[in-house]
């Protein structure tokens, strides 16, 4: 095991985790200011804070897993692109570490941890091992 974890490229692996995290959080930010944005102009003035509210906990919801899975294919697909070994492993390490931290912000900003917060992280981690497949089964 010791072995198998001193030939992991932490830095790449640490690195698409975190860009992959901050740019789906990032992301979602955007969109629901964009959103609130543009019902202010169609307001001509205050928005409705509890449709961009229901708005922001639909994207919570649906948007930041759906963003955070797909930023993770791309984070892990780069992570691994020059190793010619494990590449499951580190494409394995990078959904793991983007699904703890989408754990970490939704307990922050969520009610608590729920069955679809499971769903999403074992999702997650999978979607950084399916990148394993590109260089063929390690």
């Amino acid at each position: 095991m010791k072995n198998q974890l001193s030939a992991i490229y932490w830095s790449r692996v640490w690195l698409a985790s975190g860009v992959a995290s901050v740019l789906s959080f990032c992301a979602i930010t955007v969109v629901i200011t964009a959103y609130a944005m543009n019902l202010a102009i169609q307001a001509q003035g205050t928005p409705d804070e509890a449709q961009i509210s229901r708005f922001a906990d639909q994207m919570g919801y649906w948007g930041g897993p759906t963003l955070a899975l797909l930023l993770t294919i791309g984070a892990a697909a780069w992570a691994t692109r020059r190793v010619e070994t494990k590449a499951g492993l580190h494409g394995a390490l990078v959904g793991l570490f983007v699904a703890v931290i989408g754990l970490i912000l939704s307990l922050i900003f969520g009610e608590g941890l729920s069955l679809w917060e499971m769903v999403t992280f074992a999702l997650t981690v999978g979607a950084g091992w399916l990148v394993r497949w590109r260089l063929g089964p390690t």
